[in-house]
């Protein structure tokens, strides 16, 4: 009998009941299923049973919204959804049902830090196994939710681990003697963190060295120390000094060099040490790597002939070897420097001089042309080869380029201006493109709305029987009237059934729901306009607290400073047209994504006008939801 008489007398309604039933079961199928296992009561097919959904449908929507958000999650990262779960006592994912839908979906953000710590442990223990276990105490397959957390969170402790890891480990491998004392016999892992930090490779190079040395002359080692039998496990800093001076001494030595005296006896000849009052033997020469000691020797003697200091030669050397090379490839064809360069290339006036001061010239003249090359590429590809070798190039190809220079710098600029011109064309292409893409998804959201027949979307909250309709209007159908009459808030026009504030109340969340479970996220970027009243009094009573409390709990933007009553509407039976004068700050409303509100919706030509102001100032319109929709009977 209730479907008869709905259908007789509440068209719209009945319609609306079936339509929204259909909608749960066709477009929320999972929600809805769970929903109705969860229902203390029978629900079919019947009217009664589709009323009961209709009653319960934003109930469902939810419902469906949570369990996208949760599925998402569990695609992206079960593991972190089971540690939410973790926490909350417990071991597995059990079977959710609704509450646990809601549950994860509001704990959305707890579950993606989460996933956040899962992500950066995963890298860690790739790229850190061995200080990951270091750190935890023990090597494991599978770590604890709490050992994760741990991990994920110190990137940086793990980091400095790895560094004294990476150390010792090469100590290790590089100095097998000493390592083998060190040690003791243990284990890497069985040495502790704070032990391997202490290594010094240093220390271990002059220990391995000197290992080897004493294996073979124990005896003679002792004797230099005045020690019966040194203790090589030792590595104290008083030892490791010790055993680097007795090398030092053994070699003097082997030499027959006495290591106080300034003469060395080398085949017969009596020659001054080179070494004696050189800083730069040993960082940038050593005779056993560049040549004889005799021809080491020897050099020195012809350097004090000279009145040539021998480290100022060998600085003079080293400091030029590309330019000698290149000068004994010319003359001799071979890329190399010979010890009878050493003299030559600093004594003003030789061939090797001159060709050194020459390259060092040029080379200066090199560098320039490589500097602005660097400096201005864009620039210098468009005159020369940007894979050019500046050190092997022909000379006349780097003066081309320093006289070039200010076609070069011209040419960056016209490159940089172009390239910034793309780069502006791109981010306008890709900024339109962002913004084609959010109005589809927006317009995507309201696709089961009603189209009106000025081609826009449209929803309302309650069905607003005229008063000049052609049946009188029942119990509920009056309570909507005074609760409209009410939420207007006309100063001449008191409703004793509700008072604003009681409308307000009643409306608003309901608007906010129907806003909340249509768009989501999305109305962060969306504006909420609120049709002006006919004059300011009337607008501000209106709209200014609704339109407030509706932006900030949604986080929209709200236009309401934004348009202004410059003129009050004349009323139509007093010669007018009905319509305020209305200014609008446009720089505001350009690019913004508007949703459109009226109290109530007749024909729709308000809507459609204030659509048509929006939209030539920049604006797009996505939909209208109004308070109300009139309907004649």
């Amino acid at each position: 009998m209730s479907a008869f008489i709905d259908y007789i007398i509440r068209h719209s309604y009945f319609k609306e009941v079936n339509s929204t039933y259909n909608l749960a079961k066709e477009r929320h199928t999972e929600a809805f299923s769970l929903w109705l296992q969860e229902q203390t009561q029978t629900i079919g097919d019947d009217y009664e049973s589709k009323k009961y959904v209709h009653a319960h449908i934003q109930e469902i929507k939810r419902l469906d919204n949570c369990i996208r958000i949760v599925n998402n999650a569990i695609r992206s990262s079960k593991k972190s959804v089971e540690w939410f779960f973790h926490d909350r006592g417990t071991d597995s994912l059990p079977i959710l049902k609704s509450k646990d839908y809601e549950l994860i979906a509001d704990n959305i953000s707890v579950i993606r830090q989460y996933e956040s710590y899962i992500r950066e442990y995963s890298n860690l223990v790739m790229v850190q196994k061995e200080a990951v276990d270091r750190m935890i105490g023990q090597s494991l397959s599978n770590h604890s939710f709490e050992q994760i957390r741990l991990i994920a969170t110190s990137k940086s402790e793990l980091a400095k681990i790895g560094e004294v890891l990476k150390k010792a480990h090469s100590c290790e491998k590089k100095f097998p003697h000493a390592w083998d004392l060190y040690s003791h016999g243990r284990a890497f892992v069985d040495i502790s963190i704070d032990d391997l930090e202490s290594i010094a490779e240093d220390d271990f190079c002059i220990k391995e060295q000197f290992v080897i040395l004493y294996n073979k002359q124990k005896k003679l080692f002792n004797v230099i120390m005045g020690e019966e039998d040194h203790d090589v496990s030792c590595f104290s800093e008083e030892v490791i000094n010790k055993e680097n001076d007795c090398m030092f001494f053994q070699m003097t030595q082997s030499l027959n060099v006495h290591p106080y005296e300034g003469k060395v006896q080398i085949d017969g000849k009596e020659l001054r040490r080179a070494i004696l009052d050189s800083k730069r033997y040993g960082t940038d020469t050593n005779f056993s790597d560049d040549f004889s000691i005799y021809q080491f020797y020897k050099l020195r003697q012809e350097a004090d002939k000279l009145d040539l200091k021998f480290d100022t030669i060998i600085a003079r050397t080293k400091d030029n070897n590309d330019a000698i090379k290149a000068f004994n490839y010319e003359q001799l064809g071979k890329s190399v420097v010979y010890i009878d360069d050493y003299i030559p290339a600093s004594t003003v006036g030789t061939p090797l001089y001159d060709y050194i001061e020459t390259y060092k010239e040029q080379k200066e003249k090199r560098n320039n042309a490589r500097r602005l090359a660097s400096n201005y590429p864009l620039g210098f590809s468009c005159h020369f080869d940007s894979n050019l070798n500046f050190d092997s190039c022909d000379f006349s190809i780097i003066l081309m380029i320093l006289n070039s220079e200010q076609k070069i710098v011209t040419s960056e600029r016209e490159e940089l201006e172009k390239k910034k011109k793309r780069e502006e064309e791109e981010r306008k292409r890709k900024e339109e493109e962002e913004k084609r893409e959010k109005i589809r998804r927006m317009k995507a959201c309201v696709s089961d709305w009603h189209i009106t027949r000025y081609g826009f979307y449209h929803a309302y909250l309650y069905e607003y029987l005229k008063t000049k309709a052609d049946r009188e209007a029942n119990e509920y159908e009056w309570d909507i009237r005074h609760l409209i009459w009410a939420f207007k808030n006309d100063p001449n026009k008191q409703d004793r059934q509700y008072s604003y504030r009681a409308a307000l109340n009643e409306i608003v969340p309901k608007y906010e729901r129907k806003l909340r479970d249509t768009f989501g996220s999305l109305l962060s970027d969306m504006t909420l306009v609120c049709l002006p009243a006919s004059n300011s009094e009337k607008n501000r009573r209106r709209w200014q607290e609704f339109s407030k409390k509706v932006c900030s709990d949604l986080d929209m933007w709200n236009a309401y400073d934004y348009i202004h009553i410059e003129q009050e509407a004349v009323p139509k039976h007093l010669g007018g047209d009905g319509q305020a004068v209305l200014s609008f700050n446009q720089s505001f409303f350009n690019g913004k994504y508007v949703i459109l509100c009226d109290d109530i919706k007749t024909t729709g030509s308000s809507l459609q006008r204030m659509k048509y102001k929006l939209e030539s100032m920049g604006a797009t319109v996505i939909c209208s939801l109004t308070i109300g929709i009139t309907v004649h009977e």
